[in-house]
């Protein structure tokens, strides 16, 4: 007779769920899905495909009480301007963002850029031979405090680091991209939120 693994519960000797013909009293279908979602850092909220030439975009319904912070990342968009600077606002906010970008040109070899921006939008990034690509964490777009971000975007010849924040207690739902000059055509954009706990 073939031996089979058993595990003490405290009271009594029962097979391991690896003996078992059924499972059912080992999980769910519900409680494997419950568990893994408690297990990924990251929910996917939104992808969203931009079009062609558009001046910018908005992608609405995406902060919400749900969670807290966000991930944000825009791949695969060029734009018609070689190296624009791209711009961010959060709903219809169109006052108090301030931001900063410090980067690094690899022609230059050192750390020889830095730039600022206050008022009706943020810096977040920039683009190097038409490509644009953005990797942002907004943090508390849906509370009633003071929003922030930071992240990391290419650059003309080089990298760039981006921080800011929005100074109001507005709970955001949406936020809109916006090139210095030109136009965006194509790439994907996802939106993803950061579990709780």
């Amino acid at each position: 007779m073939a031996k089979r693994a058993r595990v003490w519960t405290g009271t009594e000797f029962v097979e391991l769920a690896s003996a078992q013909t059924d499972l059912t009293a080992y999980s769910t279908t519900a409680q494997m899905n419950t568990a893994i979602a408690a297990a990924s850092g990251l929910t996917l909220i939104k992808t969203q495909v931009i079009g062609s030439a558009v001046a910018s975009f908005t992608v609405s319904d995406v902060f919400s009480s749900t969670y807290d912070n966000y991930k944000i990342t825009y791949t695969g968009g060029a734009s018609s301007d070689s190296g624009p600077d791209t711009y961010m606002t959060l709903g219809s906010a169109n006052t108090n963002y301030y931001s900063v970008r410090s980067g690094y040109r690899y022609a230059a070899s050192a750390l020889d850029f830095a730039d600022a921006n206050n008022g009706v939008k943020w810096l977040v990034g920039g683009g190097a031979s038409n490509q644009i690509a953005l990797n942002l964490d907004v943090l508390a777009p849906n509370l009633a405090v003071n929003t922030y971000f930071n992240g990391s975007h290419n650059a003309a010849a080089g990298i760039a680091i981006t921080a800011g924040r929005q100074e109001s207690a507005t709970q955001f739902t949406a936020f809109t991209v916006t090139p210095s000059g030109g136009t965006f055509t194509g790439g994907t954009v996802r939106v993803y939120g950061y579990q709780n706990s």
